[in-house]
């Protein structure tokens, strides 16, 4: 099994976030805040292997700063996994936005023996 098929195995196709109780009006932080208090329960529904680092987690790019939503590291992988949290319909911008982070993690964060960063966008709907 290659590298791009053992990370597919890694993730579920969809998320049950049934325990985050929120009114469709609430914003993408008000779910990223209900994750991190529920954290174990999203690291379990994830996969195996995933261990938390933070939420908005900080990147320095020139001087300025940016932040993943949710980021963690799996131990099988041996990667850095970035989620971003979006509230409606996936847009393109979005994978735009994710690969920039997953850049700036490979450039700053990863270690030598580790592999490239993996990033996931995870919106209301699947399509």
């Amino acid at each position: 099994m290659n590298k791009h098929e053992l990370a597919l195995k890694q993730f579920r196709d969809e998320y049950l976030l049934d325990f985050i109780s929120l009114n469709e009006s609430d914003n993408e932080r008000l779910i990223e805040n209900s994750i991190v208090q529920n954290i174990t329960k999203f690291i379990l529904n994830l996969g195996r292997g995933f261990s938390f680092i933070g939420n908005q987690y900080r990147l320095e790019v020139e001087d300025k700063e940016f932040f993943v939503d949710l980021l963690f590291y799996n131990r099988i992988l041996e990667a850095l996994v970035a989620i971003e949290l979006k509230r409606g319909e996936f847009k393109p911008q979005y994978a735009g936005q994710l690969n920039f982070y997953l850049n700036v993690l490979d450039d700053k964060l990863r270690l030598e023996h580790e592999n490239p960063s993996i990033g996931m966008i995870l919106c209301k709907e699947k399509k």
